[in-house]
Formats: structure tokens, C-alpha cells, sequence
């Protein structure tokens, strides 16, 4: 029963392995800004997130659940998912950073492309922000 409970944590170490390695992928195709990619990895990592919150309700429900605590296999097991998760949690961050990034690049460039069309100019406030004014034209010398 505990060599059981042993492979439940096996399996939720590979699983977390498999979320590492696809956020890394993640990275590069944010990055690279490549949707088709981006699509296909949140697809994954649905996938992969619905199989570790199975596997990690198996566990919470097996019988000798407690044993995890106690035995120094199980115990070595779980702190070895619990770096993993550790992992996962700050390549999200990174990855929420660079979409972030991005999001501010595309304002950016989005401004400049409105200023451009409107007539107005792009300057920068005195904590470094775009803005969007009238343009110097209407200024008479």
C-alpha cells in the first residue's frame, strides 16, 4: 500500500518535470512571439495541471496519506515535489514578466502608431512614460 502511495508521488514529480519543461517553452515562444506555439502549450499545460490535481487528490485520499510524514523514502519524495512546484512557481513569475514586457512594448508602439495618424506627437513625462500630445504645428513663433 505505501509502495503505492510511492508511485502517486513518482507520478506527481514527472508530471511537475513535464510542467517545467513545457513553461521553458513557454519562455522562448513568448519571446519569439509565437502564438501557434503559445496555443498549443496552454493546451499541454491544461492537460498536465487536470493530471496533477487528480493525482494530487489520489494521494490526499489514500489510506495511508499520513506515511508521507514519517517514512524517509515518502518524506525525500515530497520535499523533491515541493522544489519542483518551487520551480514552477517562479518560471511562472518570469514568464508573467515577459508577457508584461511585451504588453508594454505593444502600448508603446501602439501610441506612436495613433499619434502618427491623429497629428499628435509622442513625448515622455518626466517619469519616462509615453505621452500623447498636439503636435508643435499649432505653435506660432
Amino acid at each position: 500500500m505505501v509502495a503505492m502511495l510511492g508511485e502517486l508521488l513518482d507520478q506527481q514529480a514527472d508530471q511537475l518535470q513535464q510542467l517545467i519543461d513545457l513553461q521553458a517553452a513557454e519562455k522562448e515562444a513568448l519571446i519569439k512571439r509565437d502564438a501557434p506555439v503559445l496555443d498549443q502549450i496552454t493546451e499541454d499545460k491544461e492537460k498536465i495541471l487536470n493530471t496533477i490535481q487528480q493525482v494530487d487528490k489520489s494521494i490526499a485520499e489514500h489510506p495511508q496519506h499520513d506515511a508521507i510524514n514519517h517514512q524517509p523514502e515518502l518524506l525525500e519524495k515530497r520535499t523533491a515535489i515541493q522544489q519542483l512546484m518551487d520551480k514552477c512557481q517562479l518560471n511562472n513569475e518570469v514568464n508573467g514578466q515577459v508577457v508584461r514586457m511585451t504588453l508594454g512594448r505593444i502600448q508603446d508602439l501602439k501610441q506612436t502608431l495613433q499619434a502618427t495618424q491623429s497629428g499628435t506627437t509622442i513625448t515622455y513625462t518626466d517619469k519616462g512614460k509615453t505621452y500623447s500630445g498636439p503636435s508643435g504645428k499649432s505653435i506660432k513663433a
